[in-house]
């Protein structure tokens, strides 16, 4: 994918990694929600993440979401929730894509003062480069077969048709 066609600024200190944490679910999106007031910041399955594509289009969507005021959620982190998982109902998308387990997740934060601001209850945390056969099994939760890339964009786009 070329990010050069998005604006820099929105995916400058951009954080994206495969973490587990020693919360339980329900304190760690606690602790996601306060280190949300400095960006957003939000926690995906692992399992449901095809690529780092599908997060940055996901945040990207969301903003112009809201700057077009056609946002479906009250908050960033939920509207791009509800684009990784190419739906408009917020259920849904916390059953596809929302976090199953603390010990396997990963973690997207639009900028790096929100991502210390959890990075203190992370454990086992590092970048999030998907293999292959990661990207291929994840694909398919959503129906995309090939051209990852372009396809996962499209299906966000007409999620909203």
């Amino acid at each position: 994918m070329n990010f050069e066609i998005y604006d820099k600024k929105r995916l400058d200190g951009t954080v994206i990694r495969a973490s587990s944490s020693k919360l339980g679910a329900v304190e760690l999106l606690e602790r996601l929600k306060r280190a949300g007031r400095s960006g957003v910041v939000q926690a995906f399955d692992a399992d449901s993440v095809i690529n780092r594509t599908h997060l940055v289009g996901a945040y990207l969507n969301a903003v112009a979401a809201f700057k077009e005021h056609r946002n479906i959620a009250k908050n960033m982190s939920m509207e791009m929730l509800l684009f990784a998982a190419m739906t408009t109902q917020i259920e849904d998308a916390i059953k596809l894509v929302g976090i199953k387990s603390t010990s396997n997740f990963i973690l997207f934060a639009n900028n790096q003062r929100a991502f210390e601001k959890v990075n203190e209850v992370l454990t086992g945390e590092k970048n999030f480069l998907p293999t292959k056969k990661h990207i291929k099994d994840a694909a398919v939760l959503f129906d995309i077969h090939s051209d990852y890339d372009k396809n996962i964009l499209s299906k966000m786009a007409l999620s909203r048709l």
